[in-house]
This record gives C-alpha cells, structure tokens and sequence, in this order.
C-alpha cells in the first residue's frame, strides 16, 4: 500500500476503506468489522466531535483499551 503524503491519515485511510469496502479489516472476540464498518463508525464520531464544537486545528486526546473502537 503506498501512502499520499500530501494527505491526511484520514483520507489515505478512507481511500483504502473505499477500495476494499466489504473486506474484513479487524477480527476481534469472534467478531469480524468491514472496512466499510470501520469507516462507517469514524465517520458517525467525527460527526459527533463537529457536533460538540470541535473544528480543524483543535486537538484532543482519546484514552481507550486496546480494542476495535479505538481504531
């Protein structure tokens, strides 16, 4: 997989999730989540951030176990 540097982590990974949509990305506790999954759900909490006042160039920390939602 090559990398766009001139893109954000966020739109490298979206491209990846756009391409192969269906496919699993994670397999965790007997649970298996699509790209198109992991998009989905990043996509509903960035949503969420804009929501709550966040806007570009604002920086915030995330603590979280080791598990898909982190992603």
């Amino acid at each position: 997989m090559s990398v766009d540097k001139e893109k954000t982590i966020y739109e490298n990974f979206r491209d990846v999730c756009l391409r192969r949509k269906s496919a699993d990305a994670i397999y965790y506790e007997g649970k298996t989540f699509s790209f198109s999954d992991i998009l989905a759900k990043i996509n509903r909490i960035a949503f969420y951030y804009r929501s709550k006042g966040l806007k570009n160039g604002d920086v915030i920390t995330i603590v979280a176990p080791n598990t898909p939602e982190i992603v």
